[in-house]
């Protein structure tokens, strides 16, 4: 959008070459117009296709660790709280939430705050199914086939390769 709305005022800058043909009268406002249409649609299939990833909610807990935690379960809450205590591991997230969320000793120490940064929104989701609640998302049921596919192909032996085209998503709404 910040490109269509920089074309929309006649501002090339982002594009070099189109910016230096257009000073050198090499292009014409129809030729710009059609550049503008062509980003839109470039960004309206952009978000048709990644609809799922731009309406996933992560928690800030995930990406800092060591910020408030009040808003999230009790069995989140007291992982987290001990893990920020954890005085071995504070410094080691200075490399990087994803690193830091890929360590061993996470995993092991704090297996309920490890597997809701694993499973994202869809552990969340599942662990609220299994008391009773309906709701899923739609990476929850991208995530569940993913699960089931690769079951599947262990299970004959052949590993298949997942094709983000072919999957299927969808969403059940709370009643």
């Amino acid at each position: 959008l910040f490109f269509k709305r920089n074309f929309a005022r006649g501002e090339l800058s982002q594009f070099q070459s189109l910016a230096q043909a257009r000073n050198e009268g090499g292009v014409s406002e129809a030729d710009v117009e059609f550049c503008r249409e062509h980003l839109q649609a470039l960004h309206d299939d952009f978000t048709r296709r990644f609809q799922d990833i731009l309406s996933m909610v992560i928690s800030d807990w995930v990406i800092s660790p060591l910020t408030n935690v009040d808003d999230e379960e009790i069995s989140l809450q007291e992982e987290l709280l001990e893990l920020q205590s954890n005085v071995e591991l504070k410094p080691r997230l200075s490399q990087g939430y994803q690193q830091f969320w890929l360590q061993k000793e996470v995993s092991v120490l704090y297996p309920g705050v490890w597997g809701a940064c694993r499973y994202g929104p869809a552990h969340e989701e599942a662990q609220s199914a299994a008391r009773g609640q309906t709701r899923r998302s739609a990476s929850a049921g991208y995530l569940d086939q993913v699960q089931h596919r690769q079951a599947s192909s262990v299970a004959s032996g052949q590993p298949k390769q997942l094709s983000l085209t072919s999957r299927k998503i969808w969403t059940n709404k709370s009643v």
